[in-house]
């Protein structure tokens, strides 16, 4: 370990009997099973996984990270994913939730499901839906805008639920721009499309995982949502959690690295 870590010129300290390399954590080799069942719990692929080389590092992490997926029977078996839907050019955000994108996924595991993705920051809400219509669906939205106000537009396809005047007067109501995709053109819908995949895909791994049989659906989802929101996005390199509350969610794998700023302020 030494000699690899030798090849680097990167700055190495020891405070508090923990090594970092740069902002990393070195990863003691005691603790390297325990680590990379925790970062493949929610059956992420193999791009997400190696994004929690930005807290932690070893040697040979990236071979270890990339035979822990390409070794799961529950991953290889969903490996061959659809096509991601492209992205329409929507004008760019400055701030959480001016523009959230919403798309009902289901049926799926005979139930249906109420999607919503933030244009700035990528932090998604999932609501398990007994009902889609209007009244149900408005009341979805009002539980996610008592957690964050209201958005500056909606965007959403052309369903009966949401063009049906009871939607419009919500929006109206609330000063909220609804924007509705072009009939048979849903992949303008890019973003929520794609979360909807990718939710459905992690789904599907987590209730094929023998460890998950007696776990509650409504715990499914929430694991997911808490390492979706906590993983660094492929296009803004931040996780959602951080662009969202400007301030890193406190998980299990960052409480790893030590918090110098506080002993600073303690001194």
């Amino acid at each position: 370990m030494s000699t690899t870590l030798g090849r680097h010129r990167l700055k190495k300290t020891l405070r508090k009997l923990i090594l970092m390399w740069g902002y990393k954590v070195v990863l003691p080799e005691k603790m390297k099973s325990a680590m990379l069942k925790q970062l493949h719990k929610n059956h992420f692929g193999i791009t997400k996984i190696k994004l929690a080389r930005s807290y932690l590092w070893y040697p040979n992490m990236d071979q270890d990270l990339e035979r822990l997926v390409k070794t799961c029977e529950i991953c290889m078996s969903f490996r061959a994913e659809p096509e991601k839907a492209s992205l329409l050019k929507w004008q760019q955000t400055e701030n959480p939730f001016e523009r959230i994108h919403l798309d009902f996924a289901g049926p799926f595991k005979g139930h249906m499901f109420l999607v919503s993705i933030d244009s700035y920051t990528k932090w998604p809400e999932v609501f398990i839906m007994k009902n889609t219509d209007t009244s149900s669906t408005i009341e979805a939205l009002r539980e996610m805008f008592a957690r964050f106000g209201l958005p500056s537009q909606i965007v959403t396809d052309n369903g009966a639920q949401l063009t049906a005047k009871e939607f419009s007067a919500f929006c109206t109501k609330n000063k909220i721009k609804h924007s509705t995709l072009p009939p048979f053109h849903p992949s303008t819908n890019g973003a929520a499309e794609n979360f909807v995949r990718t939710f459905k895909t992690a789904l599907a791994k987590a209730m094929k995982d023998p460890k998950n049989r007696l776990t509650s659906l409504r715990t499914l989802l929430n694991r997911f949502l808490f390492a979706y929101r906590t993983t660094p996005h492929c296009v803004t390199g931040e996780t959602p959690g951080k662009l969202m509350f400007n301030r890193n969610v406190r998980t299990l794998i960052n409480l790893i690295k030590p918090s110098f700023k506080k002993k600073q302020l303690e001194r």
